[in-house]
């Protein structure tokens, strides 16, 4: 599979993008969840997102939800075949300090952890989490991993987004999944790729 190419811009932090009035950016696919974990009936809202990447969702996030006390970034910053083309081990390097820079400022409402999700799941308190983003390896049987270890986690009235729906792979894993767990409750459309659910 071949390389993506990536610029020197897209290795920019926050701080660099709002100087130069381009935040929030127009790739912010959770942009739209905002409102939603913004109306959760909790004092203090916590969340997991599988797939940090450079920080800059996780970012909005604690920018724009004031009640989010707690976010845990899972992502192991490996090089992988994603469903675009190859990221390789130098620029999983340079998306690893970005993201650093980005979620510095918000201390220990952010914590990230640097290994693969299927490594973290056991280390997580089930139902203990108001909201779970997944968007992490595109791969259908990741995707499916992804739901079956982590739903556990997600408190009864929780929502649990899963970003990418329009790539194949990504709606295979979750459709396997649920088609497995039972789980029967309709998917809502919160932006172009990015479904999601309450949890009974």
């Amino acid at each position: 599979m071949k390389a993506i190419v990536f610029q020197d811009e897209d290795f920019r932090s926050v701080e660099q993008m709002k100087a130069a009035n381009l935040w929030p950016s127009e790739h912010l696919v959770y942009k739209p969840l905002i409102p939603y974990i913004n109306r959760l009936n909790h004092e203090l809202i916590s969340g997991i997102e599988i797939g940090t990447g450079k920080g800059e969702s996780s970012y909005h996030i604690l920018e724009k939800c004031i009640k989010v006390s707690k976010i845990v970034t899972i992502d192991p910053y490996l090089p992988y075949d994603d469903w675009c083309g190859s990221i390789l081990k130098n620029d999983q390097f340079k998306f690893e300090g970005v993201a650093k820079r980005n979620l510095q400022q918000f201390g220990d409402r952010v914590e990230m952890i640097k290994k693969k999700s299927d490594d973290v799941s056991d280390q997580l308190t089930d139902n203990d989490y108001d909201f779970i983003i997944v968007d992490g390896d595109h791969s259908s049987e990741q995707v499916y991993r992804d739901c079956k270890n982590y739903y556990s986690k997600l408190r009864a009235g929780g929502i649990f987004a899963i970003h990418d729906y329009n790539i194949m792979s990504v709606r295979e894993g979750l459709t396997k999944w649920r088609d497995e767990a039972k789980v029967r409750i309709p998917l809502q459309m919160a932006s172009k790729s990015l479904m999601f659910w309450y949890k009974a």
